[in-house]
């Protein structure tokens, strides 16, 4: 394989994470599901299924990118994420937002910790896997960046109309597909020395992710980020209720994330 070509994945997926993490739609997300008519508990309960889905998919989708394509694993996550955005706009069926956030936690579950993976590959392929550490954090850097800005335009965007933050999401997430499909496939390098069947590999990752360190980090991680999340969530109507205008939203959602870009 060309190592010249397959050094254009770190600067592609540097653009994945800067047009993958255009979240414009984030500062208002709470907001604009409830004024569909939803209740606070219905919100919850499709942030529930799609987080379910995601958890549960988990290690299964891992499986298909271990085993399969990093590639091609990002790509389906966007063929399967991008479609619903729309939907989740018109829609003012509860049912249907659910069935749409609980497939778009299929994307979630394919494209989770896959850019890191096909870093990783392609460092390694070139022989400066000992950059990874640096060349992530730039990668995360760049994507709070992205969020960050993103944050404060989809604040201005929301102040006119709350889906226009959502169209907005909708044209970034097609940049970021077309971005994936000029990925080039690194090898990928297996842990173990025989082939594993499907079955194999996926009982593998789950004694891997449950045990020793893995373990720990899985399971002390889950209720941070719960807490996290619903704070995040309760925070828009809080503030909406506190009658602050849209537009300032995404200020305060750029400030968190260039902090958290920064410890990146």
């Amino acid at each position: 394989m060309n190592g010249t070509n397959l050094d254009k994945n770190i600067n592609r997926l540097y653009l994945i994470h800067i047009f993958g993490n255009a979240q414009f739609h984030l500062v208002v997300y709470t907001l604009f599901l409830l004024s569909k008519g939803f209740t606070t508990q219905q919100f919850f309960l499709i942030e529930s299924a799609y987080y379910l889905i995601s958890l549960l998919l988990e290690i299964p989708t891992g499986v298909f990118s271990d085993r399969i394509s990093r590639k091609w694993s990002m790509v389906i996550a966007s063929v399967i994420g991008i479609p619903i955005i729309p939907i989740i706009i018109f829609s003012d069926s509860f049912v249907i937002v659910l069935l749409a956030m609980s497939i778009g936690g299929i994307g979630a579950a394919l494209t989770s910790g896959t850019d890191t993976a096909i870093l990783y590959d392609t460092l390694k392929a070139l022989g400066r896997e000992s950059k990874f550490q640096q060349v992530a954090g730039k990668m995360s850097w760049y994507g709070s960046l992205s969020m960050a800005f993103a944050g404060m335009i989809g604040g201005l965007l929301a102040a006119l109309d709350m889906s226009y933050a959502w169209w907005a999401y909708f044209v970034a997430g097609q940049v970021a597909m077309i971005v994936k499909f000029t990925l080039i496939e690194p090898p990928i390098f297996r842990s173990t020395a025989k082939e594993e069947s499907y079955w194999q590999h996926l009982g593998y990752s789950w004694r891997i992710s449950t045990r020793g360190a893995a373990g720990y980090f899985v399971f002390y991680a889950a209720p941070i980020w719960l807490f996290f999340s619903i704070g995040l969530w309760l925070r828009q109507p809080y503030l909406a209720a506190w009658i602050i205008p849209l537009a300032w939203f995404g200020f305060m959602y750029a400030f968190q994330n260039v902090i958290g870009g920064f410890s990146a």
